[in-house]
């Protein structure tokens, strides 16, 4: 999995440059202000916390907490731990991380779409796995993203573009439309969920942690976090409360962590051995993602792209029609060796995405 941590952080990079430029029009302001006296130059402190924030008020803050709250618990995730599913869930998150950061999506964009999937595979129709329709958990993935991108983002690329990175297989606009309309009718059109970022978010405003570093590092511990499916097993506000606590502890010069553990109990109800589970899955995750652990994952990844490269149907054009689709049989179709990825066409779709959601 070494290989999706650089993602992580390439996700956060433009937001640094912009602080970069914040910090550099402040310098200037700052002397142009100043210029009938000798010429002094600011230089920022590292992560310093910045003083133009208003002071929370603490009745809204306590009513956007209750809102948070019974909206985490209306999505409680209950997703099967058998291999066929983690590894539908695994193809489906190493997309979307990897695509998010070749569109430089931010980092919530990346959450919400891993959230609409967790919530996908573990409703009440439960997505049915068949080893011959590898091409599903790609489906699921792209239109995960793209709801996700219209929601959050302020520019989203077409439909086909957004399928240029990693691509295995490369579906149709209406194809990618009607998996777009299955996936928000299954969820129920709420597609604004509280998320683990969301409930940081709060605390950082509540607890009045300003520092913009600090919460880049708290954007890249989640997502790498998130991306392990045992992850799913927390809340999003155990998973935001642990994620603070783990940089915090990175971070020692902000606040002592029992002095923020402290802050945290009086505002959140957290099962104190819930808390401790998700943070030793953080300390878990984050040695072996950042400790060069990711021996297996990328070992996988070498692995399948690199047979997907070196086969025949690797470099051909497969196209898939409604029958053969409804079949469960592929016929290949020799075309230049040019694309190295696999052409599905499926329309029309009725009947054949539907399969998706059958029941077991």
């Amino acid at each position: 999995m070494a290989h999706l941590f650089l993602h992580f952080d390439l996700l956060c990079c433009e937001e640094h440059h912009w602080d970069v430029e914040e910090e550099q029009q402040e310098e200037v302001a700052s002397e142009d202000s100043n210029n009938t006296t000798p010429s002094t130059h600011h230089h920022h402190q590292p992560f310093s916390p910045s003083e133009t924030y208003e002071t929370p008020d603490e009745a809204s803050m306590e009513e956007e907490l209750i809102t948070l709250s019974i909206k985490e618990r209306e999505n409680v995730l209950v997703i099967k731990s058998d291999p066929d599913m983690v590894s539908f869930r695994r193809h489906a998150v190493d997309w979307i991380l990897t695509s998010s950061t070749r569109h430089g999506f931010n980092a919530l964009t990346s959450i919400l779409s891993i959230n609409y999937l967790d919530r996908f595979i573990s409703s009440s129709g439960p997505v049915r796995l068949q080893s011959d329709k590898p091409w599903m958990s790609q489906l699921v993935a792209v239109a995960c993203l793209s709801v996700a991108a219209k929601v959050e983002e302020t520019q989203v690329p077409l439909l086909l573009d957004l399928q240029v990175e990693d691509t295995k297989y490369l579906f149709e606009v209406r194809t990618v439309q009607r998996m777009e309309l299955l996936l928000l009718s299954t969820l129920g059109w709420k597609m604004n969920p509280a998320t683990a970022l969301t409930f940081i978010d709060h605390l950082f405003h509540r607890l009045r942690l300003r520092h913009r570093e600090f919460r880049r590092r708290c954007e890249r511990v989640l997502l790498t976090v998130t991306a392990d499916p045992r992850s799913t097993q927390y809340l999003p506000s155990e998973m935001a409360a642990t994620t603070m606590r783990y940089v915090i502890g990175q971070m020692e010069f902000l606040k002592p962590v029992d002095e923020f553990d402290n802050e945290l109990s009086c505002i959140l109800n957290i099962d104190k051995d819930k808390m401790e589970a998700c943070y030793q899955l953080i300390l878990e995750t984050m040695n072996f993602s950042y400790g060069g652990g990711g021996g297996d994952y990328v070992g996988y990844k070498r692995k399948h792209v690199s047979s997907a490269l070196e086969s025949p149907m690797g470099v051909g054009d497969l196209t898939f029609s409604s029958d053969s689709l409804n079949s469960s049989q592929a016929s290949s179709v020799s075309s230049s060796p040019e694309p190295i990825f696999k052409k599905m066409r499926l329309s029309p779709l009725q009947g054949n995405v539907e399969i998706l959601l059958s029941g077991p």
